[in-house]
This record gives C-alpha cells, structure tokens and sequence, in this order.
C-alpha cells in the first residue's frame, strides 16, 4: 500500500518533499521554505514563507539533506515504513506489559501466542494506519510519525510509573517532545498524561492538608519504587511546551496559535474565509464536537457492495446543530472501520475503571489518550485519516483488552470459547478488508490529484472483477451530451459517442472545486495529451516550447518548460495571453525520455501538466481543447523532442453496454 503497488520505497509524491526542503532550510539555518514547494499550504510572514508541520521528520533527513537533494521527495514511503516499524515494535512492548498486569506470569499458550501475532497484524492491517499508508505525502507521513512518537511516549512513562529508572521518565519527555513538534493534536495526549501524573504527585505528596478526598487521591497513589522527583516530572511537562512554543514563534511569531489567515489555501479560497469568520478565525470550535463525535462513532459509515472493491463509505450529511465546516469528506466510523479494536478497547477501558492497584498507573496514560482526541474532535474539518487521532484511545486499552479476553477463555470449554474466537476472526477479518477497500480507493481514485491512467485503471479493475462475478456491466453510468450538475461518490459519465469518461467524487462544490467530475479518458481533440518529451543537453537557464492548446485554430495556451541546467531543475511555465503561471521546481533529465501528459478541459476547468507521473502545474482554463507539439519542438532547435501516443479509448468502449 505504501509504495501504490510498485515496490519502489523511493518513489515521488506529490506534497512528499515538505519535509526535504524543511530540512535543507535547516542546513541554511532558518526554518523559512520555498514558497512554490509549499503551494496553498504556505504561510506567509513579510517576504519568507513557512509550513505548520512540525521539524520532526526533516530532522531525521538531516544527513541526507546534507549529501544529496536528488532524493528531495522520494524519502517520505521510507519514513513511513520506519514509523510504522517503531509503532510496532512500541506496541508489541507495551502489549505484554498489559498483559502481564492481567495474567501475570501465566505460560503463553500457542492459542495465545497466533492471538497475539493476529492482533498486532489487525493494529497494522486493520486500522487506520493501513488507510494513511494510501498516500505518501506530508499529511499521512506527519500523522504516522504522530503516533509512533504518542504511543513510544506512553510506553515510557508506563516503564517508569511501573518502577524503572528515572531514564524512561526522560525518553517519555523526549517522545512527547517529538509527538509536539510532529503532530501536536496527537501529540497533546502525551503532554496531558505528564501533566496528569504531575498533577497527582503534587496532590500525594500534600494530601495531608487537603482533607477532603484524602481517600480518593489515595487511590490514584502510583507504583514508583521511589519519590516521585517533581523537578524532573515540572521538566518533562515544560520541555514539551517549551519546544512547541519556540518553534511556533520562530515562524509565526505566536506561541500556541497557528494564524490560519495567513495560509495560502486562506488566500485563494472565499468559503475559507468565510468559515474562519463565523469561527472567530480559528478552524476549532465547540460548534464540531457534537457532530464530530457521533459521525467518527457511527457504526453505519461503510456500506458493502458487488463494486470493487467491495466496502465504500458512505456520504456524511449530518449536522448536528449550524457549525460552519471548512470540509466534510468521506469519513468513517471507528466501530465500522476497527470493530475488532473497538471492542478490545471497551473491555480494557472497563478493566482499568475496575482493576486495582495494577491497573492504576494506566489511568494519567488513558487520561492522555482521551486528551489527545479532543482536538480531532473540535476541528471544523472531517477527514478519514483523523481517525489516526483516535488510536492512542483504541490501542492502548485494547491491547489490555485482549489479555482480559484470555483469562476469560482460558476459564471456558472449547465449545463455549469457540464462537467468541470466531467472532473476534471476523471482527478482525472485517476491519482488515474494509480499511485495505477504503485505503484502495483513496489511493487510486478519490485522493487529489489522481491521474487520468490511475482512475482507468480503477474503473478497469471493477470492471474485470464484476466480469468475474456478474454481468460485466458496472452500476451508476450514465451517457449524455454534457455532464450532469450533481453527481455521487462513483457514478460515471460517458460524454457524447465516446469523446470523454468522467469519474465522480461525490465531493461537495466549492469556489476551489467547481465540480466533482474528474476525467479518465479523453478522445483526440477533446482535451487531452498523452505521450513523451526529452530534453536536451544544454547550458544555462533556457526556456523551451512543449505544447501549444487551440480552440478552433486560435491559440489559447502557451506551455513551456524553463530549464536551468545549472541546477538540474526544471518548472512547467503557463501563458494565455492574460495570464501566466509557474508550477514548482522538478528534478531535470535530460537524454531521456520523460512521460508526458497534459490535460485541458473546459467542461471541469482544469489545466494540468504531469511529467513521469508527477503534476507539474494545475491551473484554471476554460477554453481550448485540441493539444498538439509546439511547433519549434522535436525537429526545430533540438531542445525538446515531444512525441503523442495514439488516444486509447477501449474502457470507454466497455463501458458503453453499462451506459443508461
């Protein structure tokens, strides 16, 4: 899922290189980035831009950075491989530490030895991780190195609340130091569950003048062999805090705040602003949380169905109350996605509510990851990979939880613990199928900016796999002159007698997104290019013609390519007449053939440009459809040789006989 079926761990992203550039501004001694590898997620202060995601990761690209820059972009798969390998190994861990707290030193039986490998395979396979490893880019890379940063947190503090040395205190506070200047939502629970055993050593040590609930505070005593040292503990909370506060300012000047009105997305888009507005300018709110919560513990978000891949979510339209929302996207529910976790984790959170003295070190840790979700939960943005926030909550008691499911079938028959083994199999089967579904489609169809070959492909594999078990004629296409206004989440629409295919979204339109349509294939002349450019050896900075778009003979588009060889670097350049526009710095090769592929449709708007795959410009663009080779390309000056490869219409044509 990592590497979108190619085995290649070094394989670009788009948005993949935030943390490589971050890196290199490092090396220069400033945390200020280029403004065009940021794009609408650039804020501005005076003439520097920056980015909100934490140093973290691009610290651990140091010494890369420092060598190469031809890896900018390509080291994010092998950085989420790597927190999830630390994720693991964290929660293999902390996993027999719950479990001896439950069973002690009891044998492990084999039943209980292939239980634990299925679960730690269903944490992976069977939880959102699975669905944020569907993209490598800043986004999934910042939420993965998020958790595994929480969750080492957690399992240090519980090492030194069990009685270890004062050395798992300090690996605490470096992982929550880590999480913050990662992902401080998530991050946030492990600084809570600092402040919370804090909290309870200042009350313990001065119970004697607190008379009321002097009983109760007894209670929450913890199991340290020695007295709890306050310095260090005031440390661990303030170093976290401190790191985050420094940082902050280094680039925005505020210490906790992120100034949302400075970000170029604010910038470019009115129903931002309008929704910063009505929430006195910040994205969180109280407004979110009743929605929030029952949309992200619904257990009705994901429908089954004969389409390939066979489980989809289901549109969110629930309001509860007026909250303005910056995005509502396809989100799922918890139970629905990590059934199996879900209930693993109610019969933990039950264990340590009841449990006694063992189980009394875990509360400030549960305390933490309840904390850690109240910003997910007050964000006026619903997205599935936020479920990602949530599983410091799931995991930690789950993993209590299946020790508590142990005991309780080591105490039954073999016919009575056999239908709840059965079950837990199935929960877990379910999750791992619907989140590897989910994390399928988002990767190859509904994710931005999925490429016209990435969405055939997607619409051919349903194809094939309804051939296999059906009729071969796929649900939701229709046929039409033009594209119809509204659409849902996977209809499909065939234009004229085969001049385009449009898969939809579902998305909600807005003054960024027009439409929901995205197009698949494109006839000759409809707007579409498919073929290869090389570009020549040369010296210096040099501008050279690629394609040229004509609307009825006139020239509309101008596209060119702005080579520094120099540098190695190239960028797309766009000129109507009216307007020009630069995509951001690509690696330059010459000598070599590079897959080009340009796009330009009227009926969605878009103007896009994709050299090997990657988008090397986007622009808005209304009028023009025919794209041929500049005309000083190829056989002119020899700076470029561009070539077109015939327009391969057959999905349209297979499409036909489900067309309505």
């Amino acid at each position: 899922m990592l590497t979108a079926g190619t085995w290649d761990l070094l394989r670009w992203d788009q948005t993949a290189d935030f943390y490589d550039e971050q890196a290199h501004a490092m090396l220069d001694g400033t945390l200020a980035m280029d403004p065009l590898v940021l794009g609408i997620e650039s804020f501005s202060r005076g003439d520097d831009a920056y980015m909100y995601f934490g140093p973290v990761p691009a610290v651990m690209r140091l010494p890369v950075a420092a060598l190469t820059d031809r890896l900018d972009g390509r080291l994010g798969t092998v950085s989420m491989l790597l927190a999830l390998v630390v994720t693991l190994v964290v929660l293999v861990g902390l996993g027999w530490r719950l479990r001896t707290r439950v069973l002690g030193d009891l044998t492990v039986s084999r039943g209980e030895a292939a239980g634990a490998a299925a679960l730690m395979f269903a944490v992976i396979g069977g939880s959102s991780l699975l669905f944020t490893a569907s993209r490598t880019w800043v986004y999934h890379e910042a939420i993965m190195w998020g958790v595994a940063w929480t969750m080492a947190s957690y399992a240090a503090l519980l090492l030194w609340l069990d009685g270890h040395g004062r050395r798992f205190l300090v690996w605490a506070t470096v992982a929550a130091t880590g999480a913050m200047l990662t992902r401080p939502s998530i991050g946030g629970g492990a600084l809570a569950a600092l402040g919370a055993v804090l909290a309870w050593s200042l009350v313990d040590r001065y119970r004697p003048a607190l008379r009321r609930g002097r009983d109760a505070l007894g209670r929450l005593r913890m199991n340290s062999r020695e007295q709890p040292p306050l310095g260090l503990l005031a440390a661990s909370v303030a170093v976290p805090v401190a790191s985050y506060a420094l940082v902050n300012w280094l680039k925005f000047r505020t210490l906790f705040s992120v100034p949302f009105d400075r970000q170029g997305f604010t910038l470019l888009s009115a129903q931002r602003r309008a929704m910063l507005d009505a929430n006195g300018g910040t994205l969180f709110s109280w407004r979110f949380v009743p929605t929030n919560v029952v949309s992200y513990l619904r257990p009705d978000t994901v429908q089954v169905d004969g389409l390939f891949p066979l489980v989809h979510i289901r549109p969110n339209s629930l309001r509860i109350g007026d909250p303005v929302y910056d995005l509502v996207d396809l989100t799922a529910g918890l139970p629905a996605t990590m059934p199996l976790l879900v209930v693993l984790a109610l019969m933990g959170g039950v264990a340590v509510v009841r449990g006694g003295a063992a189980m009394i070190s875990l509360r400030p840790i549960l305390l933490g990851c309840a904390v850690g979700t109240l910003p997910v939960l007050s964000i006026g943005y619903l997205a599935n990979r936020y479920q990602s926030d949530f599983l410091p909550l799931v995991l930690v008691p789950a993993l209590l939880g299946a020790p508590v499911l142990t005991g309780w079938l080591r105490g039954r028959t073999p016919r009575q613990a056999a239908p709840v083994v059965a079950g837990a199999c199935l929960l877990g089967l379910f999750g791992v199928g619907t989140n590897a579904a989910l994390a399928y489609t988002y990767q190859r169809a509904y994710a931005p900016p999925a490429s016209p070959s990435q969405l055939a492909g997607y619409i051919d594999t349903q194809l094939a796999f309804d051939r296999w078990v059906g009729d071969g004629r796929l649900p939701h296409v229709s046929r039409g002159e033009v594209l119809p206004a509204e659409a849902d989440l996977g209809d499909i629409h065939i234009v004229g007698d085969c001049d385009a295919v449009y898969w939809s979204d579902g998305r909600e339109s807005f003054d960024l997104t027009a439409t929901p349509w995205k197009g698949v294939q494109r006839a000759d002349g409809e707007g579409g290019f498919a073929g290869t450019v090389e570009f020549a050896h040369g010296t210096g900075v040099e501008r050279v013609p690629i394609v040229i778009v004509t609307d009825g003979g006139a020239l509309t588009a101008d596209i060119t390519a702005l080579l520094d060889h120099d540098r190695d670097t190239l960028s797309v350049r766009l000129d109507t007449g009216r307007e020009t526009k630069a995509g951001p710095d690509m690696p330059l090769r010459t000598g070599a053939g590079l897959d080009l592929d340009v796009v330009t449709d009227p009926r969605v708007g878009v103007l896009e440009v994709r050299l090997d795959g990657r988008l090397a410009l986007f622009a808005g663009h209304r009028r023009g459809t025919v794209i041929t080779p500049a005309s000083n390309a190829g056989a002119g000056d020899g700076r470029a040789i561009v070539a077109q490869r015939p327009v391969d219409m057959s999905l349209c044509r297979d499409l036909l006989a489900s067309a309505r």
